[in-house]
């Protein structure tokens, strides 16, 4: 093998190719900065979109806890590099190893970083999936609907029925004649009462196939559905969560991309007030990331490797 490619979440994998020397390049799929830079803290959020309200003593202990882990989960890594007998120097943070050769982000360049002169590359693709096709019996559901919005909240978050229960009515009552798309994960079941031929409640749907056909997508600020939404073009509505969700909100929330809610405290007015504001903008910023987005795609990236390696 010449070049391996490791996600960096496979943080035993990018341990193992460091200490045994072998060339690697670093796959980021989520957002860039859940590789801490020097004085960040793993797993904190650098940035907070506005609608979230930051505890700064509950901040602070969030910070002591993530430093204590990288402590420990470093001299773990050290430990192990100095028993490897490889030439390898320790390292300054475990969670921030990754190739010295490139870094490819599953993200946009809002930040302008992107910099293939100097070692490790840092190439940002703009998405990595592939497009699928809408089958037939789903082509038949959203037939002749006018105003498509899906809704999904990911896999672990779907558990959150009290937030979907507060979507469904919300955006109803925001456009009477729209198609609601549900993604519920397990808990479907538990939204029945609100299943109609306008409102679809699923516990797995087609989302990447279903995308194009959107109008509009409200979700938790996953970087998979948001690479996929800014891909087409539509309009967004976040509402994070935890984890990078916070740092994807705060991105779009500055590039002007999506409209944010606060999961925990968004008003039925609230949820109205910013699906009206969705249909009444241009979406100028929206168009010229969705262009960015597809001109760097996965061939892209590699053609960068190729050049710059």
């Amino acid at each position: 093998v010449d070049l391996y490619v490791v996600d960096i979440l496979s943080y035993g994998v990018t341990l193992g190719l460091y200490t045994l020397e072998l060339p690697f390049v670093t796959f980021c799929p989520p957002h860039p900065r859940t590789i801490p830079m020097k004085n960040e803290n793993y797993g904190v959020p650098n940035d907070w979109p506005s609608v979230i309200p930051v505890n700064q003593k509950q901040l602070h202990e969030l910070k002591q806890v993530s430093r204590k882990t990288q402590n420990e989960f470093t001299k773990i890594f050290n430990t192990m590099i100095e028993e490897s007998s490889s030439n390898r120097k320790p390292i300054e943070n475990a969670f921030s190893l990754v190739s010295d050769k490139a870094i490819l982000y599953n993200y946009f360049d809002f930040d302008s970083i992107e910099d293939t002169n100097q070692l490790p590359n840092k190439i940002f693709m703009g998405n990595c999936f592939e497009e699928e096709t809408l089958d037939e019996e789903w082509q038949n559901k959203i037939k002749d609907k006018k105003n498509r919005l899906l809704i999904t909240l990911g896999t672990f978050l779907s558990n959150r029925v009290d937030v979907l229960e507060k979507l469904i009515i919300g955006s109803k009552k925001a456009n009477p004649d729209s198609l609601l798309i549900v993604s519920a994960g397990s808990n479907a079941g538990k939204l029945n009462e609100y299943r109609s031929d306008s409102v679809i409640i699923e516990e797995f749907i087609p989302q990447k196939a279903l995308m194009p056909y959107m109008d509009s997508v409200i979700f938790h600020g996953g970087c998979n559905t948001f690479t996929e939404a800014l891909y087409y073009g539509k309009p967004m509505i976040i509402l994070p969560f935890s984890s990078d969700q916070f740092n994807i909100a705060y991105d779009c929330e500055k590039e002007q991309l999506a409209e944010i809610l606060d999961p925990n405290t968004f008003t039925e007015e609230k949820l109205v007030a910013a699906l009206l504001k969705l249909k009444s903008q241009d979406h100028k910023e929206l168009t010229y990331w969705s262009n960015v987005s597809k001109d760097r795609g996965p061939d892209f990236a590699v053609g960068k490797l190729v050049e710059n390696i």
